[in-house]
């Protein structure tokens, strides 16, 4: 994925958000383990983030090894369905 790195992850004041690109913002999560919960508070940080800049939210979740190396699994994005659909053309 083409985005930038937000310095210290979103956590400085005027650089929310792990990962930018123009038209997306992306929050980004890793586990060693096989799953995963799906915190809405999650979704509802990188949805306003996004929107307060004219971007779309999207969540990045990543299966790693405890190296942090990627999984088999690999990686998943979660977006709203909306996006989703307008970027497949529906």
């Amino acid at each position: 994925m083409k985005a930038r790195l937000t310095p210290a992850s979103g956590a400085l004041e005027g650089a929310k958000s792990d990962l930018v690109r123009d038209d997306f913002r992306f929050e980004s999560k890793a586990t060693a383990n096989d799953s995963i919960s799906l915190k809405m508070d999650w979704l509802l940080k990188i949805k306003h983030e996004a929107l307060t800049t004219s971007r779309k939210p999207a969540l990045v979740i990543s299966f790693v090894n405890g190296d942090g190396s990627p999984r088999k699994a690999g990686s998943w994005v979660c977006m709203k369905i909306e996006d989703f659909n307008e970027l497949i053309g529906i």
